[in-house]
């Protein structure tokens, strides 16, 4: 999805959305666009200069909310397909049929199926084919769909509530929320003018977070230290910012990738953040033990300074609504409940494709095969930054009593997956909970065995001390990979393991199935 406006209102962009992990949301999305663009590629590198308008890089993710997008809006536009991720030169893209049938079709062939009133095809060929060809041959027709109920007229609340649930808290050392009396200092040019949109030229300007916060009258002093627009140091601002941080009790510095750092039609060459941030947020860091950073960036930046700081607030591009949102979500007001819908690796190089993205201007090779996000880092046991389906809240959330209907699953049935989630804290929070499948058959695949994959995700709000059920229904085809030889999706017999977790790393239950 591109700049989310409709009657003047910017609402967030697909990589805000799929944040929420809340296909209900994305649903709102869609009806309050009334028209929308909806990109159902995958994100195959934190490089690809179109990862503001695309959602995720797991497949069950992305193929969930972009279809709720789909289905809420009165008028969408699905594409541009089977593009996979590539923006650089529109070259021939070299997909193996498993990737292809696991990671790339699904998003799409759920968007189609979801009724847009449109689609559209990239430039460039797959495997030779060109794109609209190939889609003829890979994909459904998209489903017509009868909508007659109207859209819903966008409003600034609306973009404020939105944008709230789309903030994914990603490290908490103590120093948020921040408390009335607190000497707090905001830092960078992003707590004036965020940067909430992914391409366009939208209309009014949101809101800042410092703006949000003198408003309802809080304690907070300013410094520009950096600019929003480029990467430029300025002695004096430095110096100032810097000392604001020495005589504040939290030090909060707002960052974010300027416009002139990335472009909806070019692949970036590097995560980096400006140096004149990250040299300003590690300086202030050495200063001040309470040192906060919010990002405004539509695609995972390295976090160099990431061990140094007390708490990262991750904000995306979460349009008009902002610096409301942002304000609510710092001062406690509002409770962190989005989660990351990509894996934050810890340097460029660790990236699956970092060898072969974007390719030399004629082919493009996915030598990576089916290990995209955090498929590639588990199968590699590798560090990263922040795991994929992480996000953290100021409360907590106790999981018990996780169950089967059945110890078997046979072909053509299908076994429930329970789990109790409780609210352990004292303030209302979300959880989301994840469920993960690996594949423990031993039976040999081709093209490697991925160690887990998401089949199932649920967000739950509870109130301070009240716990719920949480339920997932599997079939077969969720223990399936897609094989090959037979030209078709394939689950071996034997046992799986299914895993319950708070992130892709952080797993609470796990329990044993047999199929077959």
């Amino acid at each position: 999805m591109s700049v989310q406006q409709n009657a003047g209102v910017v609402l967030p962009a697909a990589c805000a959305v799929a944040a929420s992990f809340d296909p209900a949301l994305a649903r709102s999305v869609g009806a309050a666009q009334g028209q929308a663009e909806v990109d159902p590629n995958i994100k195959r590198s934190p490089l690809c200069g179109r990862n503001f308008a695309m959602f995720s890089e797991d497949p069950h993710l992305t193929a969930a909310l972009a279809a709720a997008v789909v289905g809420g809006a009165q008028n969408a536009v699905v594409g541009p397909l089977l593009c996979c991720s590539q923006v650089t030169d529109a070259p021939d893209r070299r997909v193996d049929e498993r990737t292809l049938q696991e990671i790339y079709l699904p998003p799409a062939a759920a968007s189609l199926q979801a009724g847009p009133q449109g689609v559209r095809y990239g430039s460039g060929t797959l495997n030779g084919v060109p794109l609209a060809e190939a889609a003829a041959a890979l994909l459904p027709q998209p489903t017509a769909k009868t909508n007659d109920a109207p859209s819903t007229a966008p409003t600034h609340a609306l973009a404020v509530q939105l944008a709230a649930q789309c903030g994914v808290l990603v490290q908490n050392l103590g120093a948020l929320p921040l408390r009335a009396g607190q000497r707090v200092a905001y830092i960078g040019a992003f707590a004036e003018t965020p940067r909430y949109y992914g391409e366009g030229q939208p209309s009014p300007a949101a809101i800042g977070a410092l703006d949000a916060a003198l408003l309802k009258g809080r304690r907070v002093g300013y410094v520009k230290g950096f600019p929003a627009n480029r990467d430029e140091r300025d002695e004096g601002e430095f110096l100032r910012a810097v000392s604001a941080a020495v005589h504040a009790d939290v030090a909060v510095v707002f960052a974010g990738l300027p416009e002139s750092f990335v472009s909806p039609d070019a692949d970036r060459r590097t995560l980096r953040l400006p140096d004149c941030q990250n040299n300003l947020i590690a300086r202030i860091a050495a200063v001040q033990k309470n040192t906060v950073v919010v990002l405004h960036t539509g695609t995972p930046v390295e976090c160099p300074w990431a061990g140094d700081v007390s708490a990262v607030l991750c904000m995306y591009l979460a349009g008009e609504g902002v610096g409301e949102a942002t304000d609510a979500l710092l001062w406690g007001d509002a409770n962190p409940s989005g989660r990351l819908p990509e894996t934050w690796p810890l340097r460029l190089e660790d990236t699956p494709c970092y060898l072969d993205y974007p390719g030399d201007g004629r082919t493009a090779d996915y030598r990576e095969g089916v290990y995209v996000g955090y498929r590639w880092y588990d199968a590699r046991r590798m560090p990263v930054r922040w795991p994929f389906g992480h996000g953290m809240s100021y409360t907590g959330f106790v999981y018990r009593n996780a169950r089967l209907s059945a110890n078997t699953l046979a072909e053509g049935g299908e076994v429930k997956v329970c789990v109790t989630v409780k609210n352990s804290g004292a303030v209302r929070g979300a959880e989301v909970v994840q469920l993960y499948i690996s594949d423990e058959t031993g039976t040999p695949i081709a093209g490697g065995r991925v160690p887990q994959v998401l089949r199932g995700f649920s967000k739950v709000w509870l109130d301070p001390g009240e716990e719920r059920d949480v339920e997932f229904v599997l079939t077969a085809r969720d223990l399936a990979h897609y094989d090959p030889a037979r030209h078709a999706w394939y689950a071996a017999p034997g046992r799986y393991l299914l895993r319950l977790g708070h992130t892709s790393r952080d797993i609470r239950a796990s329990l044993g199935l047999n199929f077959g």
